[in-house]
């Protein structure tokens, strides 16, 4: 499992009756994956536990919660990445757990927590655009 979150859907059965409807494809694809990806950085913002550290300089995971530009994966899919930035390495513990800590499964369960909520906002946008 990876360290991050990404956020894919599979417009490809759509694409082309949107098209057809002179509907402006990737402005769609980009509002709407925003939209999602919004929904799932939120949660896993409420998700992550807090450190007791209070340093001026300390950056807290909760507070670096990141989310990309649309872009494409290796299969062509576009997707957009909810991530932490520079502390990254520190999902890993979260999800997977050290010899010392007990994995909490964030990445998981935000993804779990999300899901249905996600779904709805894309048929939302999707039957919006096509004027249903």
């Amino acid at each position: 499992m990876s360290s991050e979150v990404n956020i894919s859907f599979d417009f490809d059965s759509i694409i082309d009756e949107i098209e057809s409807m002179g509907k402006d494809v990737n402005k769609i694809e980009k509002n709407t994956t925003l939209k999602a990806s919004k929904i799932v950085a939120e949660k896993l913002k409420d998700n992550v536990t807090s450190s007791n550290i209070n340093r001026e300089d300390y950056v807290h995971m909760k507070d670096n919660v990141k989310i990309s530009h649309l872009k494409e994966d290796e299969e062509l899919n576009r997707i957009r990445s909810i991530h932490f930035g520079n502390l990254q390495y520190k999902a890993k513990w979260h999800e997977f757990g050290t010899s010392k800590q007990e994995p909490d499964y964030l990445l998981s369960k935000t993804i779990k927590e999300t899901q249905n909520e996600v779904k709805q906002v894309i048929d939302n946008d999707i039957k919006k655009s096509l004027g249903l």
